[in-house]
């Protein structure tokens, strides 16, 4: 019989137990759960990312007008955590605002100037950042995904 655990975790924590008999199935998910053998059981926790703080850099109009692309000056470490094409990041201008998902659009180590650049599409909710002033304050978590 299979007792497989598999997690991992960034901010998302997600654990999917495959279970094939009795006394896995009490380590796995608690002797008061009850599952049938090959049963799967799906765990999912959402944690608060940690925020530190950046300022928006330059803001450019696109030549359509309906997107910009911005760029964000943050921490060597945050700047340091993207590695994979594909990743994203929260961003807010303050804690108080519930934050944004953006995909980073520059290449990974692309920007030895501390740097992140984003192409983000001009709406109501994204008008806080596709409007900001060069040395705007902004909050953003550690880049995630992949």
């Amino acid at each position: 019989r299979i007792g497989r655990v598999m997690a991992k975790s960034l901010s998302l924590v997600a654990a999917l137990v495959l279970v094939a008999s009795p006394a896995a199935t009490a380590l796995a998910v608690g002797p008061r759960t009850r599952i049938s053998p090959r049963q799967v059981a799906v765990r999912m926790a959402w944690a608060e990312p940690e925020f530190s703080s950046a300022k928006v850099k330059e803001v450019k109009k696109s030549s359509s007008g309906r997107a910009c692309e911005v760029i964000i000056e943050a921490s060597d470490d945050l700047i340091s955590a993207y590695t994979k094409p594909g990743q994203f990041v929260q961003l807010r201008p303050s804690s108080d605002v519930k934050a944004g998902f953006f995909a980073i659009a520059s290449a990974p180590r692309s920007t030895p100037d501390g740097t992140l650049e984003f192409l983000i599409k001009e709406t109501e909710s994204t008008e806080w950042l596709t409007g900001a002033s060069p040395g705007a304050a902004a909050e953003m978590c550690a880049p995630m995904g992949k």
